[in-house]
């Protein structure tokens, strides 16, 4: 999202569709879905932990793994 569009839900809108998007598509064969970032990304993981994932102890270089689950 462009700066100066940010800080208006544009994206956390976009996050719940595609969430929601594949949660349809997986049907219940799939509960998590996995993100990396940053790890000093502070907006980055802030936004991502308000829309459901959650940080893992598992990196890959310089990044934090997150993850959202649903049942």
């Amino acid at each position: 999202i462009d700066k100066k569009f940010q800080n208006k839900g544009y994206g956390s809108t976009l996050m719940r569709q595609l969430i929601n998007c594949i949660e349809t598509i997986s049907a219940g064969s799939n509960s998590l879905i996995w993100i990396s970032t940053d790890k000093d990304n502070s907006a980055g993981i802030s936004f991502y932990k308000k829309n459901g994932f959650d940080k893992t102890a598992d990196t890959c270089g310089d990044e934090i793994i997150m993850v959202y689950k649903w049942a």
